[in-house]
């Protein structure tokens, strides 16, 4: 089977019965569940109302929940091309519609599928809860099509909309099936949002390439209760789970022993992504809750992951058909089936803007190529400052009269005076901060990064170099 479509339809008709998706809710506790059968049929029904949509890009805005797995396939099944935006709340109307617009300006598209209590003005809704009539024939998709767009968090800069071929999704899943040491009796929980490609290829697409089964909780339902989501993994027997380095501290903070009945036996990955690692904190998670943490390496740009491994204190090893390359500057450049189409050189190969270096065979990240900071002509990572100051503190470089100068943004919640901060860097780097200033939000993206161009631009405008 070549597309997920294709893949879709071998599923619903080799297995219809069998539970594909599930959603779990605690207000009250309910799970929710799709059977392959039922998704294909639900899913054929709004694609033949909405289509055909060959080479259309629709804006997914939904909230999470088993709405959002139909529609996604109906829009792959229309011809769509979808594209997930973070999730709508009623309550921040605001924030929801300053997303939706980066979208629509990264996508080149107005059209969106939502629900009635979601849809935004001056767009061209779809809406996924009211009734219409049935359309035409469903187009073929071939492997090399663009199956959907994966928006970029922007913490470098604007949002992008990162093109991913049903090739580069196939085999994504399957390599990271082979890294999970096979494939039998594959489930795949987490938190992660849809609109995260951590979370949209573990947990939507996984089970559909490796005939397995996705069951999944809102993300604000971790963050009220970090235990839901071990528990989830404990109750489910999930072999597969991933969060970015924040979630897996925020467990061992709130809980300082593992519940005697959790069991995280089946586990065979928790992936470990997305933001830089805390080699301490990830072993620590091991100890604590017998889950084998695995940090790694990726991009959309790269489909999702590049490099991985449970062992050492780098992000791991390629994956198994994928090389990489260090070059100037120390930028990581990447060659393989997940490279995104239409974005590498014409040898294959993928600027990724971040830098690191290989060492015994494993990747070390260090930070992006923007960012660096540069100090008397030697090069850092900003989260040498950042991890040196402790957590809410951010660093970035302006231009002084002589070279670059440093400043560290920190957030006043974090609970540090401009001092404390200013002597821990001092003492841990050996480079005192120009600047330490106090502010009440850092900006960061949807999931939770920095963005320190942001914060370096909000600053310059307030305080000129």
């Amino acid at each position: 089977m070549e597309t997920l479509t294709q893949l879709l339809r071998a599923r619903a008709s080799s297995r219809p019965d069998q539970v594909a998706y599930q959603f779990e809710t605690f207000r009250p506790p309910q799970v929710q569940g799709l059977t392959w059968g039922q998704l294909w049929a639900r899913a054929r029904e709004l694609a033949r109302r909405a289509g055909p949509l060959a080479g259309e890009t629709v804006l997914l805005l939904l909230p999470p929940g088993l709405d959002f797995h139909v529609a996604f396939y109906a829009a792959l099944l229309a011809g769509a091309r979808p594209l997930a935006v973070q999730a709508p709340t009623l309550v921040q109307r605001a924030r929801t519609r300053l997303q939706l617009d980066a979208a629509r300006q990264a996508a080149s598209s107005d059209r969106v599928w939502t629900l009635k209590a979601y849809a935004p003005e001056g767009y061209r809704n779809f809406l996924l809860d009211e009734p219409g009539e049935d359309g035409c024939d469903l187009p073929e998709a071939a492997p090399q099509d663009i199956a959907y767009f994966q928006l970029t968090s922007g913490s470098t800069g604007g949002s992008r909309a990162i093109p991913i071929s049903h090739a580069n999704a196939i085999w994504m899943c399957r390599a990271l099936g082979a890294e999970a040491d096979g494939q039998e009796g594959l489930v795949c929980s987490g938190w992660l949002p849809l609109y995260h490609d951590m979370g949209l290829i573990l947990t939507l697409l996984s089970p559909l390439v490796l005939d397995g089964r996705g069951h999944q909780i809102a993300p604000l339902d971790f963050l009220q209760k970090p235990v839901r989501w071990l528990r989830c993994l404990s109750e489910q027997g999930a072999t597969h789970t991933a969060a970015p380095n924040f979630a897996y501290e925020l467990c061992l903070n709130a809980l300082p022993e593992a519940p005697a009945d959790l069991d995280l036996s089946r586990l065979r990955r928790a992936f470990n992504g997305s933001e830089t690692v805390n080699f301490e904190s990830a072993r620590e998670f091991e100890r604590r809750f017998g889950a084998p943490v695995y940090p790694c390496y990726g991009l959309a740009e790269a489909t999702l992951m590049v490099s991985g491994a449970r062992r050492g204190r780098g992000c791991g090893y390629p994956l198994r058909e994928v090389e990489v390359s260090i070059r100037d500057q120390e930028e990581i450049w990447v060659r393989g089936p997940g490279v995104a189409p239409g974005l590498a050189d014409r040898d294959g190969w993928l600027a990724t803007g971040d830098c690191g270096f290989l060492q015994d065979g494993q990747l070390h990240v260090s930070g992006r190529l923007k960012e660096l900071i540069i100090l008397n002509g030697v090069n850092y990572a900003p989260q040498v400052f950042e991890q040196a100051a402790g957590d809410g503190v951010v660093a970035f470089s302006v231009p002084g009269r002589s070279g670059e100068l440093l400043i560290l943004l920190v957030e006043r919640r974090a609970r540090k005076t401009a001092s404390e901060v200013e002597r821990a860097v001092a003492q841990a780097t050996g480079v005192p901060p120009h600047r330490v200033e106090l502010v009440e939000r850092i900006p960061r993206t949807s999931s939770g990064k920095f963005q320190r161009r942001l914060c370096r631009q909000q600053y310059l405008q307030r305080s000129p170099a």
